[in-house]
């Protein structure tokens, strides 16, 4: 009688603790699963669930400093057994070097703070294919890193190679990261949340991408997750998490099917966005901002080419709604987080911009200031928009004294304690670092550091992208909310036709730094004119379909 093959990855009785000024908290609390070669589970569960935090503990890639761990992991292939955690003791960091050479990548939750600010897109590539090869004095060549974009849907940036990260979206900068961690071809790979900031078209074929790979070479897959169609499409069992606990496991297609538990219960109806309750829109509302005749471009340069101009802005004009929320649509590099940088002037454009009547981009920076205030942003990225030596009460408070110099401490604080409630997060947060959060309680934060300033318009870049459907939905719901109560008007950035949906009275369809559809909501998902704007309402409902058959 022949022994049945190891499993590739063995976790056993994993727990996870970390250090905080308060005690010891518990992150991953006696969870245990094993993984096959070839096999892909989805890690699914609320924002602080854990679920992060044990792929972090699987990779070698949590403090050390700050953790406490005990239980075992084991990673076995054909040539190499690897005890990653034995005895409460990870490996040594020579042994967790050839562990991510040669056995697992990680594709990470927030591309940009991943990738280095200071290297170009062609040497992040190329040490990637470096890491890895054989023999160690290979040197990849530019057609060896165009394979690479090509794999990921990214020939566009061919000329761009020597582009830093910021100069790209943030659905090119995740592709990014996801061609680095193939390129090492790993035998596990961890994907955390790896197309949340991807529009719904290239979702799609970053994951038959992925699953096409993971034949090819028998790959390993731990895909976590907050969105439920993804997991059905990917995963064949599902391990559902709640407050460090795995709570539910089991074959994908019957655990959502016939869910047990109320955890998982209520994810799957969460992820139903109706009954936002959004704010009718008044009669006849004034005109808060407008833009003609927008333009912006960046400039690409490297030490051996002159530097160019590219466009990201062509000729953007409309105007918004006092009360209203238009959506903002468009592929990863269409130019959507570009118009939301102009407005506020983060980058320098051409054009005219109207807030309240006033023109902006003429105005001096002291002028500047006083308008700056009715017009607020919530970035698509928020673990790198949070200092990360700042405390939560600082951050949030940091537009105070600008804005409200006028005010005691004792106000600030109640604004403080008031805003906080106003976003779901509870009075101890004040105290903490963005680092102790989750990537959902980090957007959160976000938001009540632009709510807490009073604006009339705020800027909303992808802010649900990294949340889960149920943090999602409570978000939206909150965000019609305080639109009902203080007449705010939103610009909502989003790649997700679902959410945009839910929320956007107006919308305008973006492609290549112009406007190529507009007009209402229900008009244009209904009767969509563009063949960009059917690409992407196509894109969603294929999605949709996949996971319905799968």
């Amino acid at each position: 009688m022949t022994s049945s093959p190891l499993p590739l990855l063995d976790v056993r009785e994993l727990s996870v603790k970390f250090h905080t000024p308060h005690g010891a908290f518990t992150a991953v609390d006696n969870i245990s699963f094993s993984l096959k070669p070839g096999e892909t589970i989805a890690l699914l569960g609320e924002s602080g669930s854990g679920k992060t935090t044990a792929a972090q503990a699987i990779s070698c890639l949590l403090p050390p400093k700050l953790s406490i761990l005990s239980g075992s992991i084991s990673l076995n292939t054909p040539n190499h057994s690897f005890p990653i955690l034995q005895h409460n003791t990870h490996l040594d960091k020579n042994s967790i070097l050839q562990l991510h050479k040669h056995t697992i990548g990680v594709i990470f939750q927030e591309p940009i703070p991943s990738l280095n600010p200071l290297h170009s897109i062609r040497k992040q590539l190329s040490e990637a294919l470096t890491i890895s090869a054989q023999p160690t004095t290979f040197q990849p060549s530019n057609q060896d890193i165009l394979q690479l974009l090509e794999q990921v849907q990214l020939s566009a940036l061919a000329s761009r190679l020597d582009n830093l990260p910021h100069q790209l979206s943030g659905g090119q900068c995740q592709r990014i990261m996801i061609a680095i961690a193939l390129a090492k071809k790993p035998k596990l790979l961890i994907a955390d949340e790896p197309t949340t900031s991807l529009d719904v078209s290239t979702r799609s074929h970053i994951l038959d991408l992925l699953l096409s790979i993971q034949q090819q070479q028998n790959l390993s897959l731990i895909f976590i997750t907050h969105d439920l169609h993804i997991a059905r499409y990917m995963s064949q069992n599902t391990l559902v998490m709640d407050k460090g606990k795995i709570v539910e496991e089991g074959p994908t297609h019957k655990l959502f099917s016939q869910p047990k538990t109320s955890q998982t219960k209520n994810l799957i109806h969460a992820h139903q966005l109706q009954n936002i309750n959004k704010k009718p829109l008044s009669k006849n509302p004034h005109t808060i901002l407008s833009a003609q005749n927008l333009k912006a471009s960046y400039s690409s340069q490297s030490l051996l080419k002159k530097s160019s101009s590219v466009p990201c802005l062509d000729d953007i004009s409309f105007s918004l709604k006092e009360g209203s929320t238009l959506g903002v649509v468009g592929a990863s590099g269409s130019g959507k987080s570009s118009l939301a940088l102009a407005l506020t002037r983060l980058i320098n454009a051409q054009g005219t911009i109207h807030i309240n009547g006033i023109s902006t981009l003429s105005l001096s920076r002291k002028k500047w200031k006083h308008i700056q205030k009715l017009i607020q942003i919530v970035f698509q990225d928020p673990f790198g928009s949070l200092s990360p030596r700042m405390n939560i009460a600082d951050i949030i408070s940091e537009g105070l004294p600008v804005f409200f110099p006028q005010i005691s401490k004792k106000q600030q604080q109640e604004k403080l304690l008031n805003t906080l409630n106003a976003v779901g997060l509870p009075p101890e947060t004040l105290s903490k670092f963005p680092h102790e959060f989750s990537g959902g309680q980090r957007q959160r934060i976000a938001i009540a550091r632009a709510l807490i300033v009073e604006p009339k318009i705020l800027i909303l870049d992808e802010p649900t992208s990294s949340l889960d459907t149920t943090i999602q939905l409570q978000i939206l719901k909150l965000l019609a909310k305080i639109q009902k109560e203080l007449n705010l008007s939103y610009i909502f950035i989003s790649h997700d036709m679902h959410v945009i949906q839910a929320i956007a009275d107006h919308i305008i369809i973006m492609k290549e730094g112009k406007i190529v559809e507009e007009g209402l909501a229900t008009h244009i998902l209904e009767h969509p004119q563009h063949p960009e704007t059917k690409k992407l309402i196509q894109a969603a409902n294929l999605l949709a379909q996949k996971t319905v058959i799968s």
